[in-house]
């Protein structure tokens, strides 16, 4: 009894051993691999990053874009993120901006690429006209050895017996000079990108049209605004600034919506009050906007506003 007593004893006693070696060996891998030697992560792909990086990479390709104005460029490194909301996720992130810090220059540069990356009609390309061989037939050497002909099938081919040439061929300059001209290749252009229009610098926005909206389908209370520079296109990133009440205000930026248009933002007026309305930072200023009473068919609803921008 005494020798089975012993040996379960020692029994246990191992099992203990081995339990405890166990756990150190874990607490020491951890150790070394969390705060000894670490991960790290070298050339991975910007789609494996945190929201947070996301969006940082995002404000890096819209501040590069704002520098150098290459559209492509800009969207082959936004393919990097494997997102397809494309032009959205940038208008929701500068909006974000904008909220937290209306003066942020980020927000500006992420809603002008957002406005470049909207979908626009690109002009078709014209097709090359073909070359046509002449139906004439001609005993200048060159011209017959320049000018092209079909290729036959083995078994539409007609064999005839091949002309013995004169000794003395006859060259005419002014026909070879003529088939030479004829195949030259037509040069085919590439439509290039189209350019986002820009706000010119140093020129400030006047007040161009103001109008009601009376829209039952349109949300009420909803001021428009929309941007133009002097051609009449519209211009992405310019910052609104809307007044109301006792300092009250909000600041948003045009771009965000690139559906409707590169110039166009919008805002929402309350049930009360008076508001005013601001292109740029030192525009002409739309004073004494409320919600106007619209009637139509006999009812009677809330109606809008629209204000026009032009520089």
């Amino acid at each position: 009894m005494k020798e089975r007593r012993e040996r379960r004893r020692r029994s246990r006693g191992g099992s203990w051993f081995l339990l405890t070696g166990f756990v150190l060996g874990l607490a020491a891998g951890l150790i070394f691999a969390y705060g000894i030697s670490p991960t790290e992560y070298i050339d991975a792909s910007p789609s494996t990053l945190n929201s947070l990086d996301k969006d940082r990479y995002q404000v890096m390709i819209a501040q590069a874009y704002l520098a150098d104005r290459n559209l492509e460029r800009a969207r082959q490194r936004l393919l990097l993120l494997k997102d397809s909301s494309g032009a959205l996720s940038l208008a929701a992130l500068a909006q974000r901006l904008a909220a937290a810090n209306p003066s942020d220059p980020d927000a500006q540069a992420l809603a002008g690429l957002a406005a470049g990356l909207a979908p626009t009609a690109s002009p078709s390309q014209q097709p090359s006209p073909s070359l046509a061989p002449s139906a004439q037939p001609t005993n200048n050497l060159t011209a017959l050895a320049v000018s092209p002909s079909a290729t036959l099938a083995p078994g539409e081919a007609v064999r005839t017996p091949t002309p013995v040439p004169s000794l003395t061929p006859t060259i005419t300059p002014t026909v070879t000079l003529t088939r030479t001209i004829t195949l030259t290749p037509q040069i085919s252009f590439t439509p290039r990108f189209t350019l986002v229009p820009s706000a010119t610098l140093g020129a400030p926005f006047s007040l161009k049209d103001k109008k009601q909206v009376c829209d039952p389908a349109i949300h009420q209370g909803l001021l428009q605004v929309e941007v133009d520079n002097s051609a009449g296109q519209g211009i992405p990133g310019v910052r609104i600034l809307v007044t109301w009440g006792d300092s009250n205000q909000d600041t948003f930026y045009t771009g965000l919506m690139p559906e409707i248009g590169p110039g166009y933002a919008d805002f929402v007026m309350s049930s009360s009050g008076t508001y005013s309305v601001r292109a740029g930072d030192a525009g002409q200023v739309a004073q004494g906007l409320s919600i106007p009473a619209c009637t139509a068919g006999g009812n009677t609803f809330p109606g809008g506003w629209k204000i026009t921008f032009s520089q």
